[in-house]
Parts: structure tokens; sequence; C-alpha cells
């Protein structure tokens, strides 16, 4: 009997031992090394976690740079000329409506940018030589003052006059007009067959660019044709 007490006695006393093994506390250098484990872990998903908010951070918008418009070499030069001749119909003005207004007239209806340009060049107090065109006989025949500068032209965006244009609007103009007084007629008109014969002429913008119904003129070449006119 005592030998079967004797048994029962040291299994259970094994039994307490382990049970108080498995709850005894890890020793300081298995804790310090779950926490290094654990720090290598937090680290690891902290730079996930920035890389994958760095990707989905938006990028900074870049400010809007306003991009000057060029000017052409024309439109450039004419910014240097004070003198202008002006061409028209006879049908549509001639010098002598100009001359019967008694008042300043527009001049609407151009719808080439390099003429436009030209007018937005005037001066108040510059003058131009009045040139009929597309008629028998071609000439200068008389002298106009710029009375105002440039300023929109209305007939762009009035339906049903023939200097309609869809794409100009009273908000966002595209052509100007400027307005003109009559100063003179020539007793001789210089026509265009006596101005093409005389070289010093030979490089108004009236050959060069004779599509132009507004276009400049050099102070000799103005000169010059004055002086075919009688008029200086």
């Amino acid at each position: 009997i005592n030998a079967e007490y004797m048994g029962i006695y040291f299994l259970m006393l094994g039994a307490t031992t382990r049970s108080r093994a498995s709850t005894r506390p890890r020793s300081s250098s298995a804790t310090d090394a779950t926490s290094v484990r654990a720090g290598k872990r937090q680290r690891a998903s902290d730079s996930k976690l920035s890389s994958n908010a760095a990707a989905v951070e938006p990028k900074p918008k870049r400010a809007k740079t306003t991009k000057t418009k060029k000017m052409s070499p024309d439109t450039e030069a004419l910014q240097n000329f004070t003198h202008w001749l002006v061409k028209s119909e006879p049908s549509v003005i001639s010098i002598d409506r100009m001359a019967s207004l008694g008042r300043p007239e527009h001049w609407d209806g151009v719808r080439n940018y390099l003429a436009r340009n030209a007018m937005r060049a005037m001066r108040v107090g510059q003058q131009a030589l009045f040139y009929h065109s597309s008629c028998k006989k071609p000439a200068v025949v008389g002298l106009v003052e710029i009375s105002r500068e440039a300023y929109p032209d209305h007939t762009a965006w009035t339906r049903g006059h023939e200097g309609f244009d869809a794409k100009s609007t009273e908000a966002a103009p595209i052509w100007d007009m400027v307005d003109l007084r009559f100063v003179k007629k020539f007793a001789r008109p210089v026509e265009l067959e006596s101005l093409r014969a005389n070289p010093k002429l030979r490089n108004m913008w009236l050959f060069t660019k004779a599509r132009l119904s507004v276009l400049p003129m050099q102070a000799d070449e103005w000169a010059e044709v004055l002086r075919m006119a009688n008029e200086n």
C-alpha cells in the first residue's frame, strides 16, 4: 500500500512541476528577441504604408504660363510706319463720296489679318493716300486722315452684313476698323501704271503685297507719290 501511495505522490509532484514550468515568465532575452521581431514587422508595415501613400498622393499642378503670341515680321514692322495707303472701289466709296460726307467715315469690312494689324498701328493725325481700286483706271486720288484709332468692327457680328464672321463676337471681337476723315482730292491722280513704272516705288507694299486693302508706306515713297501728284 505504501508503495502505491508513494507512486501516486510522485506522479502528482511531476504534474505540479510541469504546470509551474509552463506558467513561468520568459527570460528577458526571449522577450527582447520577440520585441525586435515585432519592431521589424512594424517598420516594414510603416514603410509599405508610406510608399502606398506616396503613390496615391496627387502631384502638385504646375502653374499655367501665359504664352505671348509672337508677331510676324511684317506685323512687327508695321509699328515703325507713319504713312499709309487705303484702297476702295469707287462704286463702294469714292474720294468724292468721302468729300461729300462732311464727317469721318468708319473703315469697316477689312478681313485680312495683316491689313487689320496695319489699322491697329495707325495713330490719330497720321495720313493715308486714298487709292481707287478694281476700276478702269486704278489710281491714287487723294488724302485722308486717321481721326479715330482701331476699335472693334461691329459689322463682323452683324448677321446679313457682307462682312459677317461667325467667329467674331461683340464679347470677343476679331476684326477692327478705324475712322478716316477727308483731307483733299488730287487735281492730278497718280495712276497705277505710273506708280509701277517708277523705280523709286518698286518696293511699295502696293506691289509686293497687292492683296492688302490697307498698307503702310515708307516716308520716301510717300514723298515720291506726292511729287508725282504735284502735291509737294
